[in-house]
């Protein structure tokens, strides 16, 4: 739980701010998918003043873990747009929502039949059809970790590995969509599955969940095992995946690169996420208070 004892900084509603919970992909990371000094100096400046600071990611979080060293997260994180909440430093999980079995080999053979692109998600590794490119994010986020003295995410291809993917439960699937007529596909994909939807979480990624699964939720949960109120959270996004989690926190920030969701969604904005913009809504709008 963070410590709130050494801070005096006051939001609207004269509470104290006591989290900061971040997005990472276009908003804490930039184009290059690093960590500025400014963004990692203004997270170190947060835990001076007392102030917990954790990561609400669409990505499994074993693929957060280089970034998690990096910042010195210590708290749980908010994984797979809410689906996951796991302790890093014990592994423990602390929340899962799988997706509902038999929907989801549905969706995955439908989507093999129209050779889409897409990922599927347990909580702990990361499936792939023989086809798929966008597991290329994947090998290189694996040798940056290597790199980096981090492990990497366990990878596996799909084929013949269905039976797998029942027994662990899936948490998400990523389909990639390489146009305006492949969103409208998968939009009606998900109107013959009530019990799953999608959310944007890039320009051309849908992100398919069980149905309720939302960062929003994710931070109610987190809130609840860190034992303060979602009004003492101040949260950071950039895309429509983080819209939920920008209206329910008491201060809800977009960065200026925001979807129209996502701005719609919060109260103030910050500058792009190439221009460090995390680390100037927490010094300008979450630490300017603070003594």
């Amino acid at each position: 739980m963070p410590d709130t004892k050494k801070t005096a900084c006051p939001k609207a509603a004269d509470n104290i701010w006591r989290l900061v919970v971040s997005d990472l992909d276009g908003t804490l990371l930039n184009d290059q998918n690093r960590i500025s000094p400014e963004n990692l100096a203004a997270v170190a400046d947060l835990k001076r003043q007392g102030i917990g600071f954790t990561l609400a990611t669409g990505r499994i979080d074993a693929m957060t873990r280089v970034y998690v060293r990096q910042l010195g997260v210590i708290l749980p994180i908010i994984a797979c747009n809410g689906a996951i909440i796991r302790d890093c430093q014990t592994e423990r999980i602390l929340f899962q929502q799988n997706l509902p079995t038999a929907e989801t080999l549905a969706m995955i053979d439908w989507l093999n039949g129209h050779r889409f692109d897409y990922l599927c998600y347990t909580a702990d590794h990361v499936y792939y059809p023989e086809h798929s490119r966008r597991i290329g994010n994947f090998f290189r986020y694996n040798q940056f970790a290597a790199d980096s003295g981090v492990m990497g995410v366990p990878l596996f291809p799909l084929a013949g590995r269905s039976s797998e993917l029942a027994i662990q439960g899936l948490v998400k699937i990523v389909a990639v969509l390489s146009d305006s007529e492949a969103h409208q596909s998968v939009c009606r994909l998900l109107n013959d599955f009530p019990a799953c939807e999608g959310v944007l979480s890039m320009e051309d990624t849908v992100d398919i969940m069980a149905a309720g699964v939302t960062k929003g939720q994710g931070l109610q949960k987190l809130a609840e095992f860190l034992k303060i109120r979602v009004s003492e959270i101040a949260a950071i996004g950039d895309n429509d995946n983080d819209a939920s989690m920008l209206g329910l926190a008491g201060l809800g920030i977009a960065m200026s690169n925001a979807t129209a969701s996502a701005l719609a969604a919060s109260r103030q904005m910050t500058t792009g996420n190439n221009q460090s913009g995390v680390a100037l809504a927490i010094r300008q709008q979450i630490l300017s208070g603070c003594q």
